[in-house]
């Protein structure tokens, strides 16, 4: 996808032009379904929302991994996300595992979502539904988390996306090593 954040721009804006074009030929293992898992491309395949700092993106892509040092951070935990962009299937009855590694300077709470990327796909009328979600404590020793689901049966998600839910938090944040493949 390609975003033109304005929202914040005043007067008139012309945006003339525009291309987009394929420039490597990069893809992740075989069966692996995640671009940049490891942040090694920066924020390359991922994006951020917060609803707190409403002006710019927010973490820091380098190093190789995405970290969250930002110290407001609301009161709800999606108002602050780092996600996928919505580009891997999910198809209907298929497992999966998600993976990743994680630390906080605090013992922090955070919620991972594997779900809708702005599309309903199951005719719910949330075009944010979670196929799967969970809640993981995060510690000052960066451990792997996962997180195992099925799609259902009736529908596949020819978008899905990962969706780190980090509002609510203190600490200072890390995520690395992402990862989605199809149990085999």
């Amino acid at each position: 996808s390609l975003i033109f954040p304005l929202g914040l721009c005043k007067g008139a804006i012309t945006i003339d032009n525009v291309s987009l074009v394929r420039t490597g030929t990069w893809k992740p293992e075989e069966s692996e379904m995640v671009y940049n898992g490891d942040f090694e491309l920066g924020s390359n395949y991922w994006n951020t929302y917060s609803e707190v700092y409403k002006a710019g993106g927010i973490g820091d892509f380098s190093n190789g991994k995405f970290t969250l040092k930002e110290t407001q951070r609301g009161t709800e935990n999606w108002v602050i996300q780092l996600s996928t962009n919505g580009y891997f299937t999910l198809n209907k009855g298929a497992a999966y595992i998600v993976s990743f590694d994680a630390a906080s300077t605090e013992n922090d709470h955070i919620w991972l979502n594997a779900g809708e990327d702005g599309f309903d796909v199951n005719s719910d009328g949330n075009i944010w539904t979670a196929w799967a979600s969970n809640e993981f404590l995060l510690t000052s020793q960066m451990k792997t988390y996962t997180l195992n689901f099925t799609m259902d049966n009736k529908f596949e998600d020819p978008q899905g996306r990962l969706n780190f839910c980090l509002g609510n938090t203190k600490g200072i944040i890390t995520i690395d090593n992402v990862s989605v493949r199809p149990v085999q």
